[in-house]
């Protein structure tokens, strides 16, 4: 069987996941687990996207939990029983991640001091870091022999223009908003 990289995206109620053959870089599947932490049960979505894995093109499974609501550990544990019921070897897990603050502005191999400090950086997104960091850690545990990379959507800002990410810039609003090398923004006007 060829080996593949895994993606995962980790939200607060949801994990979608890709599934790329490695042999030329090729999308095989896609899906996501939605009702994480709503419930005793979350449902597990697959299409298949002209891969050759198996011969089903599209999964939906209902994911069960013995607690009170499905946690970010149970997903992964779901999307892993998928992979292993088709005997598919993952080579490598990709993470996308919000925030990545100052110090990660490119993708960056993941180890326990990754993870703690991007859990350090929760109060910069605290609707999305506590999910992806959750969500990283049941990947470690699920795939712990597998190297594992963070992507974090803030290292596009570190390529901006000093204007961009240093300046004071006034709002449509009329508003003053200072942005600060944590949380860099444009704010375009009129």
């Amino acid at each position: 069987m060829d080996e593949h990289l895994l993606t995962l995206n980790a939200g607060s109620s949801s994990v979608k996941f890709a599934l790329f053959a490695l042999d030329g870089v090729r999308a095989v599947y896609s899906g996501q687990i939605d009702g994480i932490g709503l419930g005793a049960s979350a449902r597990l979505k697959v299409r298949g996207v002209g891969g050759d894995i198996t011969s089903d093109a599209a999964s939906d499974t209902t994911i069960t939990s013995a607690s009170a609501a499905i946690d970010h550990d149970e997903a992964i544990a779901g999307v892993l029983g998928w992979l292993r019921e088709r005997e598919v070897r993952v080579a490598a897990v990709g993470h996308r991640i919000v925030h990545g603050g100052v110090r990660f502005v490119q993708p960056l191999r993941i180890d326990d001091d990754a993870v703690a400090q991007m859990a350090e950086l929760i109060p910069l997104a605290p609707l999305h870091q506590p999910h992806n960091v959750a969500g990283v850690k049941a990947a470690r545990r699920a795939f712990a022999h597998v190297p594992q990379v963070a992507c974090f959507d803030t290292a596009f800002h570190a390529a901006q223009p000093e204007l961009n990410t240093t300046k004071t810039c006034r709002c449509l609003t009329g508003k003053t908003f200072s942005p600060t090398a944590t949380a860099p923004i444009t704010i375009m006007t009129r």
